[in-house]
């Protein structure tokens, strides 16, 4: 089985407007989802900094998310999917445009698609309704 790893935005942001309970929702489909495509999730989650996560009950979301910490952790790794919010700078995004492997799933009204789209490139960013296209084109992905 191919791994991948699925990180988690712990920043405070993700408190607001119900953005945690979608998040644990997606984590619960991710995990049955990722057997029927041949993928084994490695959970993790990033706050200041990327730490394993066991499950999804042990999320606590606060502060803010370094985004260094991810692009050095994402950097050496396989297939990834980051769920987040999107509130990336414009140069992390383009650093995560470099990296073929990691695509985003976009958490939240509040997301910018097109922003994150246009930066980290439109074929690797899917709204959060979109979680089976996101596993499928991290299992389809030729660089991982």
């Amino acid at each position: 089985m191919k791994q991948i790893q699925i990180v988690v935005d712990v920043s405070g942001s993700m408190l607001e407007d119900g953005k945690s309970s979608v998040v644990k929702y997606l984590l619960f489909a991710a995990e049955r989802l990722c057997g029927q495509f041949g993928l084994e999730p490695q959970l993790w989650q990033w706050g200041q900094e990327v730490a394993p996560l066991e499950s999804a009950e042990q999320l606590v979301f606060s502060g803010r998310a370094d985004e260094r910490a991810l692009l050095g952790f994402l950097e050496g790794r396989g297939a990834a999917a980051v769920l987040s919010d999107g509130a990336f700078s414009s140069r992390a995004l383009q650093q995560m445009k470099e990296l073929e492997h990691v695509h985003i799933l976009a958490v939240g009204g509040d997301c910018g698609l097109p922003q994150l789209r246009k930066y980290a490139g439109a074929g690797k960013v899917f709204p959060a309704a979109d979680l089976t296209a996101c596993l499928q084109a991290v299992r389809d992905c030729g660089g991982c």
